[in-house]
């Protein structure tokens, strides 16, 4: 799961196309690892790193619009894994993944 906290600057806010830019945080915290054949166990550490992020606004009327979005986010985790009874760590994984969004927005 990552949640991002990014701080945005809309270029034309007031205008049916609303580009932005923004820049925050990502916390990604990670659950579920499941094995794969020949390991016995997997542990991905959560991990903060920074986030870009460029996106526009569409207005389709006064209410309703769409949107959408692609945030970078660089993003270092610490890997354990036991490969049958040797264990293996892994510090400073570089993850760097981005994330792509779209939604539908309301004004009320």
């Amino acid at each position: 799961m990552p949640p991002t906290l990014t701080l945005q600057y809309h270029f034309t806010p007031d205008e049916k196309f609303s580009p932005y830019v923004g820049a925050g945080l990502n916390y990604s915290m990670f659950y579920g690892e499941d094995e794969a054949a020949g390991f016995n166990s997997l542990d991905v550490d959560g991990g903060v790193g920074y986030a870009l992020q460029a996106g526009f606004d569409y207005w389709i009327n006064d209410h309703w619009g769409v949107n959408f979005d692609a945030k970078y986010v660089d993003l270092e985790v610490d890997v354990d894994v036991n490969l049958g009874a040797t264990p293996l760590s892994a510090n400073d994984v570089d993850l760097d993944p981005w994330i792509v969004g779209a939604g539908i927005s309301y004004r009320f």
